[in-house]
């Protein structure tokens, strides 16, 4: 007699072990431990490349009540298929929930039966879920999604994270902002990355890493910005190594300076970059947004 196999839950949805290295963030880590002890929802908040979903990744673990077993993680991509982004978090609750079809005639019948399903299926079993990059989806979705959670869900656990939190009431003594790593701390990482590294290009790495973890690693891996382009390029058809050069020329040329304003994007969304961390499963250098501005992550606070 055959025991049918149980459909494995795709790595996409699994959530990735914490960096190997984390070095830093103790106040932020004890201000998010302290927002989840206290409410169900949690915004962690900032620029791109300075480490929110690492935050997450870190602090998960040294909870005791954190159930490995139920924890989620939910990438919001640009590019994606357009859905209401809650009917996208119920496909994945459901199938982490054994569901195998969701009865959506009942389901669609109302904006409340929407909401009533997502809450239902999240506080079933209690689940820990990091959604993640919440900038990528509509402003009015990602504040109406985030009014239902934190009004609602009270067994499950959230984490979101987005370079900008909605303005919403109930959330908004459980937002966690991040801005730059201090240069200590990201000399604490070239040391472990690199311990014999000269004192001259220790500096030149902190200077080019601009406050971020993510491109602080680029920056180590090869000695200036031309070969880390090389290096993405790598194995690329020449023609089309030529043609996103020519992209990326364009890019910069129409980029606009702005200034330190609250809630602003940062660089745009879909330029290629690297994954940070590298090891996480599901990401692609296009599915991130692009390459965080060092200016950006200098003493810019998050809403």
């Amino acid at each position: 007699m055959t025991t049918p196999v149980q459909a494995a839950l795709p790595l996409r949805y699994r959530l990735p072990n914490p960096p190997p290295l984390f070095v830093g963030r103790e106040q932020e880590s004890q201000a998010l431990m302290t927002a989840l002890h206290r409410s169900p929802v949690v915004g962690v908040c900032g620029p791109g490349g300075v480490g929110k979903t690492a935050l997450a990744l870190s602090l998960l673990p040294r909870l005791p009540e954190f159930r490995p077993d139920r924890a989620l993680l939910i990438e919001l991509r640009p590019g994606q298929p357009v859905e209401d982004v809650r009917l996208q978090i119920i496909r994945v609750l459901a199938r982490v929930n054994g569901i195998e079809q969701v009865d959506w005639t009942g389901t669609l019948r109302d904006e409340d039966s929407i909401g009533g399903t997502l809450i239902d299926l999240a506080e079933s079993d209690g689940w820990w879920i990091v959604l993640d990059d919440l900038h990528h989806i509509d402003p009015q979705a990602a504040t109406a999604l985030l009014f239902l959670l934190s009004r609602y869900a009270r067994r499950s656990r959230w984490i979101v994270t987005s370079r900008r939190i909605p303005p919403v009431t109930e959330l908004s003594p459980q937002i966690v902002s991040l801005t730059g790593l201090p240069d200590e701390d990201l000399q604490r990482l070239i040391t472990a990355y690199m311990p014999d590294l000269p004192e001259k290009r220790i500096q030149e790495v902190l200077s080019a890493s601009g406050g971020s973890p993510w491109l602080l690693q680029q920056v180590l891996v090869v000695p200036s910005g031309n070969e880390v382009n090389d290096r993405l390029l790598d194995g690329l058809p020449g023609g089309a190594r030529e043609f996103l050069k020519a992209l990326s020329l364009v890019d910069r040329a129409s980029r606009v300076p702005q200034g330190p304003l609250p809630g602003r994007q940062g660089p745009a969304a879909g330029s290629a970059r690297l994954v940070y961390p590298p090891a996480r499963s599901g990401r692609t250098a296009a599915a991130r947004a692009a390459r965080p501005d060092p200016a950006e992550l200098r003493g810019v606070s998050a809403p």
